[in-house]
């Protein structure tokens, strides 16, 4: 998991020396703790073709490159999210029974009911930050032409928690199957995830072949991405290139966090 101890220190105090490729100086390359590299490379971004399910704002779709960066291997879970809760660094959800931080039973679980603002503060906590939503998109559909993380199968319980596996998160990382081509955990299902970006609807018509494209410069909302747990297996939302967006305060049960780090 991404925090160890009780009051964990930022990631760039706690990573790892990688036997791989080296940072451009020559030297080992550190990898902050939890996360995986996410290779430079294209990436489909937005509609796919043949794909009769987009939405208007899912084009044009793609090809656009992306900088190598890091990402959490798994969506922030709730113990992870309490540590930054408890050294005042973070606030606290609501106290409902729909948000897992009110559960003692759910520790293992990806926190939820978390405003854009909340998950900004986290992953800065961390020493990290949020991925764009061009990097959220890399880290699920890699090199590949394909749907969904795992490929084109239509979600199921055993690759995504989804709405008839119970209306309910899991805990993460217990579906592995459903991984993307980079080993990234819950891309689809549990829950939604905040980026970066500010959201336009038609920012792909304005950023074609755009390199690293950071989103518009102002607006209103932020973008989400990747399905939650109340969607039924099946729906377009579903889908890597579905593209949503919320207000910066909003914090729905489906609203979670996973954190990246430039390389």
């Amino acid at each position: 998991m991404a925090c160890t101890g009780d009051d964990a220190p930022a990631e760039d105090e706690t990573g790892t020396d990688s036997g791989g490729d080296g940072d451009t100086d020559g030297g080992p390359l550190f990898v902050p703790l939890g996360t995986i590299l996410i290779p430079a490379g294209e990436v489909w971004r937005g509609c796919l073709m043949g794909d009769d399910d987009c939405d208007a704002n899912e084009s044009p779709g793609g090809m656009i490159n992306v900088s190598a960066f890091f990402l959490d291997e798994y969506e922030a879970t709730v113990a992870e999210y309490r540590k930054c809760v408890n050294v005042d660094a973070c606030e606290e959800t609501a106290d409902d029974p729909d948000c897992n931080l009110s559960r003692n039973d759910r520790n293992d679980h990806p926190v939820n009911c978390l405003s854009w603002n909340q998950a900004t503060a986290y992953c800065e906590w961390r020493g990290l930050r949020l991925p764009t939503e061009a990097e959220w998109e890399r880290a699920a559909r890699g090199d590949q032409l394909q749907l969904y993380p795992w490929g084109d199968d239509t979600p199921s319980c055993e690759l995504a928690a989804v709405d008839t596996c119970g209306n309910s998160t899991s805990p993460v990382g217990s579906l592995r199957a459903g991984d993307s081509p980079f080993g990234i955990a819950d891309m689809t299902g549990n829950v939604s995830e905040w980026v970066s970006d500010f959201y336009s609807a038609n920012y792909y018509a304005n950023s074609e072949g755009e390199d690293d494209p950071q989103g518009p410069d102002s607006g209103n909302e932020h973008g989400v991405k990747g399905s939650a747990f109340t969607v039924p297996p099946g729906f377009p939302a579903q889908r890597i290139s579905k593209r949503n967006s919320a207000a910066p305060e909003s914090a729905l049960r489906i609203y979670g966090v996973r954190c990246a780090r430039d390389r």
